[in-house]
């Protein structure tokens, strides 16, 4: 018998996986300095965003948060449906007084 790993997991290599169907709360909490090291103050207009993508670059969910560099992601029983198994691509990005790319291409999988 095989037991199926923890869903959802983020795995030594960054890679965020999960399985077909189902549903999850997952925070990234971003914790951003400036180029001296010094924290960024976040304003109430700053707005933090996490974009998931398919292989033919199109989205398939963004999440926003402003005020915010906690973004919430969730994965409800809708939303899981539009994640086939595969591999999708997560974007990070903080747009504010500070604007920055915070994660370029990283990966999910979704597994059946």
């Amino acid at each position: 018998m095989h037991v199926a790993e923890q869903s959802p997991r983020i795995c030594k290599d960054g890679t965020l996986r999960w399985y077909q169907g189902d549903t999850f709360t997952i925070v990234f909490d971003f914790h951003l300095e400036d180029q001296a090291g010094v924290p960024i103050v976040v304003k109430d207009t700053d707005v933090a965003e996490v974009c998931f993508r398919d292989f033919r670059n199109e989205v398939i969910a963004k999440f926003i948060a402003t005020g915010s560099t906690a973004v919430e992601v969730e994965i409800d029983s809708i939303l899981t449906k539009k994640f086939k198994e595969g591999i999708y691509l997560i974007d990070a990005r903080f747009n504010g007084e500070f604007v920055t790319t915070i994660m370029r291409n990283n990966r999910a999988v979704v597994e059946w």
